[in-house]
């Protein structure tokens, strides 16, 4: 039986919670409110997040980053991505010195363009790292829906560990050692919002395919500029996290389609009412020169209107191959 750290009380840190101690180890999840987590303790529910999930008895709950960094070495990060460095330098000095973390938090730091990789290792450099990517529901999880996932380290096992700790009959998890090219695959997130704009703006399947296929491309280059391995951009972190982005159930995704309703971006964030990752993530990408996010980031960030930036990215970006000059000579 492991001793595990939940860090983050919101709906996917309450699934993750309700996973691992189904498994039978002890769990204790942190609320950044203090009296969430004494609702939950009186409860056994969280109020705020997936109420109607009944917690198992194993999951104890905690307003105090001391008593949760205390609990146990195995740590899940499922806080706010722009939450991770305040939380992690309050724990800096409270962690084992063989903590084990898994970044569960998705997108980059808004401000430096880190991932969650780099960011743990400049704030926590002694943590052995893992990253949890894929297509996931907290509502579907809390359900008992199948869900299936991958979970990469640099440490093949420790992606084990992982993967026993979490895999259970409904929720499987699958190991990978590229930990960069799970973590490209963030940028998921923002082509989710341009396809939700497509939707808002009834342009149609054809503009929505198109918008898809530039967000695979972008992710691939990503990859390949971070040197991950290829084969991940079509699996469960890639292709399969991109189509789960791309739902109605996507926070980016209606958010896209409010933008492509005329409304701003402020008051799309005020009606979704929880974090939308691909907002900051775009304004990340685009400082690094992803012609997407840049286009996404004209809308959110410098009032451009959403058929025009949409137009003008189907009509410029190069959506029909992605080819060096090297790979186009071998060709012929």
């Amino acid at each position: 039986m492991a001793h595990i750290v939940v860090f983050g009380a919101g709906d996917w840190g309450t699934a993750l919670a309700s996973v691992a101690a189904s498994n039978g180890h002890r769990v204790c999840l942190w609320c950044r409110r203090a009296p969430q987590a004494r609702a939950i303790i009186a409860t056994g529910r969280n109020p705020d997040y997936l109420p109607e999930l009944a917690l198992p008895s194993n999951v104890e709950a905690t307003g105090s980053l001391a008593e949760a960094a205390v609990f146990g070495k195995r740590w899940i990060a499922a806080v706010p991505f722009q939450a991770l460095r305040e939380i992690w330098q309050h724990l800096k000095p409270l962690a084992p010195h063989d903590l084990r973390v898994c970044n569960a938090a998705r997108g980059m730091e808004a401000l430096t363009g880190l991932t969650g990789s780099a960011l743990c290792h400049e704030v926590i450099p002694g943590a052995v790292y893992s990253v949890l990517g894929g297509p996931a529901f907290p509502e579907d999880v809390a359900q008992g829906h199948a869900t299936a996932l991958v979970v990469a380290s640099s440490l093949t096992e420790e992606a084990l560990e992982w993967q026993v700790l979490l895999s259970t009959p409904g929720f499987r998890v699958f190991i990978s050692r590229d930990v960069r090219g799970v973590e490209a695959t963030m940028a998921n997130s923002v082509t989710a919002i341009a396809a939700g704009m497509v939707r808002g703006l009834g342009l149609g399947d054809a503009a929505m395919t198109a918008i898809i296929t530039l967000g695979m491309a972008e992710i691939a280059r990503r990859s390949r500029n971070m040197k991950g391995v290829p084969g991940t951009v079509l699996g469960l972190a890639g292709a399969g996290d991109l189509w789960r982005f791309c739902t109605e159930n996507s926070r980016e995704f209606r958010m896209g389609v409010l933008l492509g309703q005329d409304k701003s971006p402020e008051d799309a964030l005020a009606e979704i009412k929880h974090t939308v990752e691909g907002y900051h993530t775009a304004r990340a990408l685009a400082a690094q020169g992803c012609t997407l996010a840049q286009a996404v980031a004209q809308v959110l960030f410098n009032r451009g209107k959403p058929k025009k930036v949409l137009e003008d990215l189907i009509k410029n970006a190069p959506l029909g191959g992605d080819f060096t000059e090297e790979e186009l000579q071998r060709m012929g």
